[in-house]
């Protein structure tokens, strides 16, 4: 038997396949991981600029609507009015139905906290993020609209009064988009559930 440094050939080639065989389940197993990892997330980053394009189209519409009425309520408070509803400018100081008001200047800071850890809880939730990343983005974008009112004048500028049949409270766009959104997900998520149940 041939000697290579005090070696047998044979034990050379079996180091030689095992490195190889090594090498090779290493490569093998790296592949089927990164493979797993596309196949589970193979939208992620679409899905994530959706879910910040809706935001930032959401909060500029509410602004936009916020500079029109701020701008017609320097000339006529209330600036429209029929026999349903009324387009009036008011400062809600609170959250819904004011309520909240008595933080005083320190609620606009508290909801600041508040949408960015729903931001960051809302990301890495994938599941529920990947099932309502529009409506969620949406929701968002309407928070901030209403947060920067807080931030710029004496509250939220709401101007939509509904007092058809019965007076409710002053509200705005970015609160119409928040409470569809919310109702749209707890719809489809019974809808699934009723499905996932059949």
């Amino acid at each position: 038997m041939r000697k290579i440094w005090g070696l047998s050939a044979d034990s050379v080639n079996l180091g030689r396949n095992l490195d190889s065989n090594l090498g090779r389940d290493s490569t093998n197993l790296k592949q089927n991981l990164d493979s797993k990892d596309s196949k589970q997330n193979p939208n992620s980053s679409r899905i994530q600029i959706a879910f910040f394009i809706a935001g930032i189209a959401i909060f500029l519409i509410d602004q936009i609507i916020k500079i029109i009425i701020l701008h017609y309520a320097t000339f006529a408070n209330p600036i429209w009015q029929s026999q349903i509803i009324d387009i009036v400018l008011v400062f809600n100081k609170g959250v819904a139905f004011s309520l909240g008001s008595f933080f005083g200047a320190w609620l606009k800071w508290i909801l600041l906290a508040l949408l960015c850890v729903m931001i960051v809880l809302i990301l890495k939730s994938e599941d529920f993020f990947s099932d309502y990343y529009l409506p969620l983005g949406m929701i968002i974008g309407a928070g901030f609209g209403n947060l920067v009112d807080r931030f710029t004048h004496e509250g939220v500028v709401d101007y939509i009064f509904w007092h058809f049949g019965f007076n409710f409270a002053v509200f705005n766009f970015a609160d119409s988009v928040i409470n569809i959104c919310i109702f749209y997900m707890i719809c489809h998520y019974i809808f699934c559930q009723i499905k996932a149940k059949k």
